[in-house]
C-alpha cells in the first residue's frame, strides 16, 4: 500500500507541474478559435 500511495503522489506531483502549461495551451487555444469562429466558449 505504501508504494501505490508514493505512486498517486508521483502522479499528482506530475499532473500539478504540467497545468500551467496546459492551462496556457487552452487558452491559446480558445483565443485562436474565438478569432475565427466568434465567441465559442
Amino acid at each position: 500500500m505504501r508504494r501505490e500511495r508514493r505512486d498517486v503522489n508521483d502522479d499528482l506531483r506530475v499532473a500539478q507541474e504540467q497545468l500551467p502549461r496546459l492551462t496556457y495551451q487552452m487558452n491559446m487555444l480558445r483565443s485562436e478559435l474565438s478569432g475565427r469562429w466568434g465567441s465559442v466558449w
